[in-house]
């Protein structure tokens, strides 16, 4: 599966790595005391990972698009103090990890999937969780606000003399 499309590489471009995820790690804060252990599925560039990790959370970032796997490496590799608590995998969430967690968590990942492979998620999360264990699924709520956005400019990023800007437009597709 490859969701990125080719974006994932400009991540840094726009939001650094500490930027990213601290709504979600925040939200996950008083379900994950130090020590605990937390499956991120779908675990991007690693914002919610880092996040957890640095608070002490042992965390597994399960990362199956090849792209956004690299970026999530890359910002692992920056960051030595997280090593012993973030354990990046590549492999798509069918993968059979053989233990269970505290936590078992899933953002902005489960509205780029087919039914088919959402309902395969939400099992995997729930086969993963240890008895008296959280799961955690995002579930975007489609709002008029998300269905149509002309091509715009959302971001904008000046290196040395070279000005990045990233355009974005939404359209409905086929079944909305």
């Amino acid at each position: 599966m490859s969701y990125s499309q080719g974006i994932a590489r400009f991540a840094d471009l726009f939001v650094s790595g500490a930027a990213q995820g601290p709504d979600a790690a925040t939200f996950l804060a008083p379900l994950c005391p130090p020590g605990s252990s937390v499956l991120d599925i779908g675990a991007g560039a690693g914002g919610t990972t880092f996040a957890l990790a640095s608070r002490g959370v042992h965390v597994v970032a399960l990362e199956p698009d090849p792209e956004m796997y690299t970026v999530l490496l890359s910002r692992l590799a920056l960051r030595p103090e997280l090593h012993e608590f973030a354990a990046p995998l590549p492999q798509p969430a069918g993968f059979a990890i053989p233990q269970t967690f505290d936590v078992v968590c899933s953002f902005a990942v489960i509205h780029l999937l087919q039914p088919a492979e959402r309902l395969r998620l939400v099992r995997y999360a729930l086969e993963r969780a240890r008895g008296g264990a959280k799961v955690v699924l995002e579930l975007p709520v489609a709002s008029r606000a998300r269905l149509i956005k002309p091509w715009q400019v959302v971001a904008t990023r000046r290196l040395g003399t070279a000005d990045i800007e990233f355009h974005s437009a939404m359209q409905p597709a086929g079944e909305g």
